[in-house]
């Protein structure tokens, strides 16, 4: 009995040292040849330190207050602006992200804000708008702070004034996503109606669009914010590791979520209606958390890359 255990562990030992040994020599395309073990044991060490979860909190806490007056803003805009269905686009925009639950408390706010003109709620809208939303990117720029040689450091106006650019930036970034998808629908219908292919056809193909789209819309904002976020001395390429798996751990968590919330959740029957407001608020924290996971991918391939070239700077001396 005790020389099967013994096998088992020695083969166990066997794998454990082949498995370190193809992780030492192994890397993969955006690691800068970093080896994969080097960047997981960094990656931990870096989870360990910073506990993610306070931080994650904190950012998600301060996109919460940002929601509601970034909403009262956007749709009290859309009645002054000359665009058929720009309201319809951007609930199916939310529709396609957040939980069902918090879509529905959401659309009927919007859909009582856009029916009537509202000047006094736009000029409102905005300032708290841009105020809670350049705290909570402030919050991810706080969060991105770390004491390696290749990150710099911000004083308070200057990540006041890098907030309010990235918050800038975030903002054209979604306004050229509603008007790409508009524009893209009408497309769409155009060329359905000079194919003649069947609407079951036509429907498979429009969704398949329409998640690419989306995919490509997390993707450049996610990257956006890990190209601008942190006081690097020499800024990263934009097109990252860490921008990769949080995109689609962002979205796989953000439908895996979904269902859970839908089929298995009973926060309304528990809470009432303030049931929604924890289920947005998981949702904002649980892909915040994804957000610094990705960042932390990044950092660990970036600070390797430089002790390495150090490494051989002083080998080649």
């Amino acid at each position: 009995m005790r020389s099967i255990i013994q096998q088992i562990t020695d083969l166990y030992d066997q794998l454990v040292r082949r498995m370190r040994i193809f992780f030492q020599r192994t890397s993969l395309p955006g690691f800068s040849g970093i080896p994969l073990y080097d960047v997981w044991k960094f990656f931990l060490n870096e989870i360990r330190r910073d506990v993610l979860p306070l931080r994650s909190a904190a950012i998600s806490f301060n996109f919460l207050l940002a929601i509601f007056p970034g909403i009262i803003f956007l749709f009290t805009l859309i009645p002054y602006i000359p665009v058929r269905d720009l309201n319809v686009t951007i609930l199916d925009m939310f529709n396609q992200v957040l939980p069902e639950s918090g879509f529905e408390f959401l659309s009927e706010t919007i859909n009582d804000i856009v029916s009537i003109k509202r000047g006094g709620l736009l000029s409102f809208g905005f300032v708290l708008a841009f105020y809670f939303s350049t705290n909570g990117v402030r919050m991810i720029m706080l969060a991105f702070n770390k004491e390696h040689p290749i990150y710099n450091r911000r004083g308070f106006w200057r990540r006041r004034v890098a907030s309010v650019r990235l918050t800038l930036y975030l903002f054209l970034l979604f306004m050229a996503s509603v008007l790409l998808i508009i524009a893209g629908d009408h497309v769409m219908e155009r060329i359905q109606s000079q194919s003649g292919l069947k609407d079951a056809t036509w429907y498979w193909i429009f969704n398949i669009i329409k998640w690419f789209f989306l995919i490509m819309l997390f993707f450049v904002t996610i990257s956006m914010i890990y190209y601008y976020g942190p006081a690097v001395r020499v800024r990263r390429r934009f097109i990252t590791p860490g921008g990769s798996f949080a995109t689609f751990s962002s979205i796989i968590a953000s439908i895996g979520f979904g269902y859970f919330v839908n089929n298995f959740g009973m926060y309304n029957q528990v809470y009432g209606s303030i049931g929604t407001l924890i289920v947005l608020m998981l949702w904002l924290n649980l892909n915040a958390l994804v957000l610094l996971v990705g960042f932390e991918i990044n950092n660990s391939i970036d600070v390797n890359h430089v002790l390495r070239m150090k490494e051989k700077e002083k080998a080649g001396e």
